[in-house]
């Protein structure tokens, strides 16, 4: 964090243009259900870290490394369907029963409280789902931005990562089926459109564009 500090305070340095935008896990870990107050406090204490990078880099915490309120401009965070877990398990919350946990927090919520912690637009820097729930994903997705829109929230976009399926990391042979288009796993390297999401990803746009015009209109004299 030091050596990310003095960089962007040298950019900054050499150009007014330069605008820092940070990229971080938005996640939420809760304790086990029926949960005694050290499982209650250890969660929370676990939630609180997610923010470590960020509160140095504003200078909140760790001052002696040169973090300052100014440095972040746009604030990323990174949302996946595993990102809420139980700790100690690292079992995850289903983001789309029928019935919901009750420990599980909507997206919108989660980015709400982000944005108010720092005061500085935000983006959803990494987004997407693997297989044949790519659609519902983005649906929600574009359903939790329309609410935050509403909330007066500065949500600036949304990055769908991949764009294009990739392979796994630690495994390349095995590919996610994640993008808004698939690989051609035939040798010929093609890329093939995965319909149902290139449909859910137009009517999201559609949503979150209707949302921001009645905003528009709502903050009209």
């Amino acid at each position: 964090m030091g050596a990310y500090i003095a960089a962007a305070k040298a950019m900054k340095r050499i150009s007014k243009l330069v605008r820092i935008l940070t990229t971080e896990p938005l996640v939420n870990m809760v304790p086990d259900l029926d949960p005694i107050p050290d499982e209650m406090a250890s969660a929370a204490i676990e939630n609180e870290l997610q923010f470590q990078a960020v509160d140095m880099l504003c200078g909140r915490i760790c001052p002696e490394l040169g973090g300052s309120e100014d440095l972040p401009d746009v604030l990323g965070y990174n949302y996946y369907y595993n990102n809420q877990w139980i700790t100690g398990k690292y079992q995850f919350l289903g983001w789309n029963d029928p019935i919901p946990d009750p420990r599980w927090r909507p997206l919108a919520d989660l980015l709400e409280s982000a944005y108010h912690r720092y005061h500085k637009p935000i983006i959803i820097s990494e987004t997407s789902h693997p297989k044949e729930d790519r659609p519902i994903w983005i649906q929600m997705i574009a359903s939790e931005c329309t609410k935050l829109i509403n909330r007066d929230v500065q949500l600036l976009g949304v990055c769908l990562y991949p764009i294009i399926d990739r392979p796994d990391w630690d495994h390349p042979e095995v590919w996610h089926q994640s993008g808004l288009w698939d690989h051609d796993s035939t040798g010929y390297h093609r890329r093939i459109l995965h319909f149902p999401s290139a449909m859910a990803l137009l009517a999201g746009q559609q949503l979150v564009a209707q949302q921001l015009n009645l905003s528009s209109k709502r903050c009209l004299p």
